[in-house]
C-alpha cells in the first residue's frame, strides 16, 4: 500500500502559494500524489514526491516502504518529519550544505525560467525499520517551481545491495551541462574538471585487471611512483577512497 499524506488540507503551504484557494492548494497536491502513483505503478519501481523545501513527503510508494520495511500507519503517525527522522546525520547535514553551492547554479541557468529542465543524481542512506542504513541511488525531477526554485519534486529510488561513496550532480538537459560534487573541492564542479586524463584511464583499467603496481610501471614504462601519484589523482576525482572503490564506480558509471 502506498503512503499519502493525509489529510492533504493540513499538509504546510508555503507562503509562495497564497495566491491558491484552499481548494486549489488541495487540488495541486492531490495532482502531484496522482503523478507520483502513475509512475510508481506503471514503471513497478521505488517513487516519491516531496516537499523540497520542507523534505515532508507527499507520497512513498509501497516499494520504498516494503524495503525499508515500515507500515503505512507508522509513516502516517509521523507523517511531517518521518523522511528527516530517517535520514543517515552525514547526508542530512550534506543536504542541508550543498545548497550554498546549488543555488549560485540553479540562478545562473534558471533565472528567467518557471521551469528548469534539470535532474539531481544523488546517494542518500535511510534507516529502516530492522535499524539498518540502507543507500538509495536517487534521480529528483523537479515539479513546481517557484522563483526560481523547486517546491515539489518527484524522486526515483534504486535501492544499492552494499554502501558507496555519497555522490551529487546536476545535469541541465537543455544546455547538457553536469555538475559533479568534489569531496576534495567541497563544492560543485563542472564534469570536464573532473574527468580522468587518458594516463589515469589506463591506469584504472590496469588496475581493474588486476595488475599490481610494478608490472603497470613497467607496461606504462614510468616509476612506481608516478603510478601511486595518479593513483591518488584517481581517487580524489571519483570521491573515493580506494582503488577497489575507483574501478567500482567506474564499471557501474561505464567509464571503462
Amino acid at each position: 500500500m502506498d503512503f499519502e499524506f493525509s489529510p492533504l488540507s493540513v499538509f504546510e503551504k508555503h507562503s509562495g502559494f497564497d495566491f491558491l484557494t484552499q481548494d486549489e492548494w488541495e487540488w495541486y497536491l492531490s495532482e502531484f500524489v496522482r503523478r507520483g502513483r502513475i509512475y510508481a505503478e506503471s514503471r513497478n519501481r521505488s517513487f516519491m514526491v516531496v516537499n523540497t523545501i520542507t523534505a515532508q513527503p507527499l507520497f512513498i510508494s509501497r516499494q520504498v516502504i516494503d524495503e525499508l520495511g515500515y507500515s503505512v500507519q507508522e509513516l502516517r503517525a509521523n507523517q511531517e518529519h518521518f523522511l528527516a527522522e530517517i535520514t543517515h546525520p552525514d547526508d542530512d547535514a550534506f543536504f542541508h550544505g550543498i545548497g550554498v553551492h546549488l543555488r549560485p547554479i540553479l540562478h545562473k541557468f534558471g533565472a528567467d525560467k518557471k521551469l528548469i529542465d534539470m535532474c539531481l543524481q544523488f546517494t542518500v542512506r535511510y534507516l529502516s525499520k530492522s535499524q539498518e542504513y540502507l543507500q538509495f541511488d536517487c534521480n529528483l525531477y523537479p515539479m513546481a517551481m517557484l522563483n526560481g526554485r523547486s517546491t515539489f519534486a518527484l524522486v526515483s529510488m534504486r535501492k544499492l545491495e552494499t554502501l558507496v561513496p555519497a555522490t551529487f550532480q546536476v545535469f541541465f538537459m537543455k544546455e547538457n551541462v553536469r555538475y559533479i560534487y568534489s569531496s576534495r573541492l567541497g563544492k560543485l564542479v563542472l564534469e570536464d574538471k573532473v574527468m580522468l586524463k587518458p594516463i589515469e584511464l589506463e591506469i584504472l583499467e590496469y588496475v581493474a585487471q588486476g595488475v599490481r603496481e610494478q608490472n603497470i610501471s613497467k607496461k606504462m614504462n614510468v616509476d612506481v611512483n608516478t603510478i601511486k601519484y595518479y593513483k591518488k589523482n584517481i581517487m580524489e576525482k571519483l570521491s573515493v577512497y580506494s582503488m577497489p572503490q575507483a574501478v567500482y564506480y567506474a564499471l557501474r558509471k561505464g567509464i571503462i
